[in-house]
């Protein structure tokens, strides 16, 4: 295995300067599955043109995480808001 395979996620690039990420994968047609695309070559970003960077599972990881802590706050919030009301309120 490549160094490069353990450092970076397969197919996953990210714009510096915006919060743009791109995945590229490959769906074969014939066979319908769908498979990473490991074209090591750089795109621009749509958005401001900034050539986009390869995403290292270190920031993956971290980002991923981040998500999670604001989805479990949220539902909490959600939670809470949904037990401080009534019956009554409920049903109206």
């Amino acid at each position: 295995m490549a160094e490069e395979d353990l450092i970076y996620v397969p197919g996953a690039w990210f714009c510096p300067n915006c919060p743009f990420r791109l995945q590229k994968n490959t769906i074969f047609a014939q066979t319908g599955e769908i498979g990473v695309n490991r074209d090591a070559t750089s795109e621009a970003c749509p958005n401001d043109g900034t050539t986009m960077q390869k995403v290292t599972w270190k920031k993956d990881a971290i980002e991923s995480n981040e998500f999670v802590g604001k989805l479990m706050k949220e539902n909490r919030e959600l939670r809470d808001q949904l037990e401080s009301l009534t019956v009554a309120e409920l049903t109206h």
